[in-house]
């Protein structure tokens, strides 16, 4: 009798000791749940990424498309960034 309850002993141990390593790789292991985790706010950071950069992409490409299109967004453009006057303008230059 002894030994069936020593035997069973050790059979519970063996299993609560087996059930303790599955728990720590499937939470801590290569392909566990940590590691899921991590790959998942990656996987976002990505994503969030990629639609700030698919917004920017949509606003180059609408102004090419005005650059083609637009003169007077050519001009507007031309005055801000070069500092060039149309014709007909008159540029008035005030001293303090």
């Amino acid at each position: 009798m002894k030994i069936f309850i020593k035997k069973h002993k050790i059979q519970i141990f063996s299993f609560l000791l087996f059930i303790i390593a599955t728990m720590i790789l499937t939470v801590f292991g290569d392909k566990g749940l940590l590691n899921f985790y991590h790959m998942a706010k990656e996987r976002d950071g990505i994503v969030a990424e990629e639609r700030l950069l698919e917004k920017e992409n949509n606003a180059i490409r609408i102004e090419i498309e005005r650059l083609k299109k637009d003169r007077r967004y050519i001009g507007s453009i031309a005055r801000q960034e070069l500092g060039m006057i149309g014709k007909d303008e008159i540029i008035y230059i005030f001293e303090e």
